[in-house]
């Protein structure tokens, strides 16, 4: 598990239970129809606990159930070791961070803490038929400095499949695009084989980001993630467009460095004074002559 391997980074070493902590698997909706896609949100709620990561594996009846997107937005993970996807063979896996720890959602009316959302993953019926989805495997760490494991229960979606009762995600209704966001341009020798590379990451609040493209100057959009190395020298406007699943899309721009550009202004500044010493070198060879 990619997590694990961050044993230096949330550093535990033994594990010693907590809290009754817990999973739930939630359905928008526990009956639909065949040919409906569903959206199934992982919740989890600490009891109490502060926690700052987390990996899991989520499991469902691949003979009822097509998994077709997994969505972040409202994440109480904010870093992704392993960004949530699904993988050729079906299976969903997701493992990330949240730096300085969560320890739940508070209700500013109650003032009661809640469960906050891992992911949301949309589920496509494939036939009739009733199951449940779970988690296969949950590894939670406290936020101590110590990276103890926190004990946590699993509460399984439970859903029925008929051919009648049809279900529309509202999340497809979302017209608002992704939020702003920069472009980082890094040269680091010790990462990336010393080749310069960028960074970028936003959020989309209704229906989740779906990719990223970038461009580097007059090349084709590729679809990529954060970190991508560049394929150019750096002299290259660089844009990165952000898509959520509704379509909306935010695109973000990464001009030639200052550096470059203030090479560039001090050699226009030189050509001016140039242009305007020979006028004036122009004007007094003209008023020589006049005198002559």
């Amino acid at each position: 598990m990619k997590l694990l391997k961050l044993l230096p980074i949330i550093i535990f070493f033994c594990a010693t239970p907590a809290l009754a902590a817990f999973f739930e698997i939630s359905p928008e909706v526990k009956t639909f129809a065949v040919g409906d896609t569903v959206p199934v949100r992982i919740l989890f709620n600490t009891e109490g606990e502060s926690i700052n990561a987390l990996e899991l594996s989520v499991a469902y009846p691949k003979e009822l159930l097509l998994p077709v997107a997994v969505s972040d937005a409202n994440s109480l993970l904010s870093v992704w070791v392993e960004r949530p996807q699904i993988t050729s063979n079906g299976s969903i896996h997701l493992s990330g961070v949240t730096p300085g720890g969560f320890s739940g959602l508070i209700n500013p009316l109650t003032h009661e803490v809640g469960s906050g959302t891992v992911a949301t993953i949309y589920f496509k019926a494939r036939t009739i038929g009733s199951g449940s989805i779970s988690l296969a495997e949950t590894h939670i760490f406290k936020n101590d400095g110590e990276g103890n494991e926190v004990i946590a229960t699993i509460t399984p979606g439970t859903f029925m499949i008929d051919a009648d009762t049809h279900f529309v995600d509202k999340s497809l209704k979302d017209v608002t695009p992704p939020l702003p966001f920069e472009i980082t341009k890094s040269d680091d020798q010790s990462i990336m084989d010393g080749k310069q590379f960028i960074s970028f990451s936003t959020s989309d609040s209704e229906s989740g980001i779906e990719y990223y493209e970038v461009k580097e100057g007059t090349r084709e959009w590729v679809r990529t993630e954060s970190p991508y190395v560049l394929l150019g020298n750096g002299m290259e406007q660089v844009s990165v467009r952000a898509v959520d699943r509704a379509g909306n899309e935010r695109i973000a721009r990464l001009f030639p460095s200052s550096q470059n550009n203030s090479v560039y202004t001090q050699n226009s500044v030189l050509v001016v004074i140039l242009c305007i010493g020979a006028l004036m070198l122009l004007f007094y060879v003209r008023k020589l002559k006049k005198k002559l």
